[in-house]
């Protein structure tokens, strides 16, 4: 009726084999002209769309144990299973009949056509989406800006959101009644120049970026510089532009005075100097710093100041961590002693000297998600001997050289975990035991 629509989709099957004695009929197909063969039809239900004005809701059927099914209700998707193609390989039939309902201007054929036609692909993606009719459909009911976006020639962007599920929704208000109030950055000017781009969401996200970074934006000049540095490195320019506070014509003249042939090729070095810079704490309003003389010389100096930065960090860290290991895991039992790595450098050493892989528990010891601990002779503190991983009070794994698969442990190892696992579950209770064993001794 007029506000109501329902829409169900069905697998169909044909089968020509309905004879009990076999091919007969299939064969005498193809001896017989003046026989008809009659197939066996059957149609399976998928799915249900129930659409109402700014309402679309679809009923997935599932089967469940036992030959128990339901219809579950989902966000709107495709009637058919990814195995079928997803696309345009199904019919939708009785389309006239939405002309005494609300939908009766959607012009399916004509609408999703110009939809597909004008989407832009980027260049580096290797699969082409198709028209995905029924979620077109739903879009449709739920925005009825949609329709004034179909007829002013913005089918990009309509195109971006059903096929590839991209609202934008930082420029775009797809709640919007009207074309004013749905583009969020532009004016109706520069709304009129976005209908005439060959690459509308390209452009818009650009040109809006532009506006927020300088102030005002010009569009030729935002066409120009989307031509010259490409989509993603124009968004970098501008972000950088905009968080630093640059003048947009000094900061493309920089890129270009750092690589005149290419000034586009130091952008990223460039942001993660600035990005490095502001960590320190340098002072970014002085222009000698924002713009070093050699680019490249600067970004390696902050680059290594950073990292000693982070040295240091990960030494204080590591250093507390030890002294909270070394209270808890503190044993020694026959010749044998627990050492608590004081670096993950240590823990690194360690598996090379070992010929195992605890290197790659180094950052996970420091974490605190685990901890390492190596087993030592008492004669030998130095030299790596067993490497252990415990998590609170449970071992994980102990190996020693080349994870024990050349020399096996020895049962005096053994005995020593053993004690240490006693150790480590009620520390004051083995201290106990331990001195009323000597006492008895």
């Amino acid at each position: 009726n007029e506000n109501r629509v329902w829409m169900r989709a069905y697998y169909a099957t044909k089968s020509y084999n309905g004879d009990p004695n076999g091919n007969r009929m299939l064969n005498s197909l193809y001896n017989k002209e003046d026989e008809v063969l009659t197939p066996d039809v059957s149609l399976s239900e998928t799915t249900r769309y129930l659409l109402e004005p700014h309402s679309a809701r679809c009923f997935k059927f599932s089967y469940g144990w036992h030959g128990t099914y339901t219809w579950e209700e989902h966000n709107p998707r495709e009637p058919f299973n990814s195995c079928m193609g997803n696309n345009t390989d199904y019919q939708v039939l009785g389309l006239k009949r939405l002309e005494n309902t609300f939908l009766r201007y959607i012009d399916i054929d004509e609408r999703l056509s110009a939809v597909c036609e004008n989407y832009y692909y980027h260049p580096h993606t290797y699969w082409v989406p198709t028209a995905r009719i029924m979620k077109y459909i739903c879009e449709f009911v739920k925005y009825p800006i949609i329709e004034s976006l179909m007829k002013s020639g913005f089918e990009q962007l309509v195109a971006a959101k059903v096929l590839n599920r991209q609202e934008n929704k930082r420029y775009l208000n797809w709640e919007a009644v009207r074309l004013t109030d749905f583009f969020k950055t532009l004016k109706k000017p520069e709304i009129r120049i976005l209908m005439n781009e060959d690459y509308q969401m390209r452009f818009l996200k650009a040109y809006s970026e532009m506006k927020k970074a300088c102030g005002k934006a010009d569009a030729d000049m935002c066409r120009a510089d989307l031509k010259h540095y490409g989509a993603d490195k124009l968004m970098v320019l501008l972000s950088i532009v905009k968080e630093y506070k640059l003048n947009y014509t000094k900061a493309k003249n920089y890129l270009k005075k750092q690589n005149p042939e290419k000034e586009s090729a130091g952008l990223q070095l460039w942001k993660d100097y600035l990005d490095m810079a502001k960590r320190l704490s340098y002072d970014l309003k002085n222009e000698v710093v924002l713009y070093p003389k050699s680019l490249q010389k600067a970004h390696d100096e902050v680059s290594a100041t950073v990292s000693a930065l982070i040295k240091e960090k990960q030494a204080e860290k590591m250093c507390e961590l030890t002294k909270k290991l070394r209270k808890r895991y503190s044993f020694s039992w026959r010749g044998l002693e627990i050492v608590v790595p004081e670096s993950m450098q240590e823990i690194i050493d360690e598996g090379k000297a070992l010929e195992h892989c605890v290197g790659g528990y180094a950052e996970r010891h420091a974490a605190g998600k685990l901890a390492i601990l190596f087993i030592r002779k008492q004669s030998a503190l130095d030299i790596p001997y067993v490497t252990m991983e415990v998590s609170g009070t449970t071992i994980r794994q102990f190996h020693g050289f080349k994870n024990d698969r050349e020399t096996p442990l020895t049962q005096n190892v053994k005995d020593f975990v053993e004690e240490f696992k006693s150790y480590i579950k009620n520390p004051a209770a083995y201290k106990k035991n331990k001195a009323k064993e000597k006492k008895s001794a």
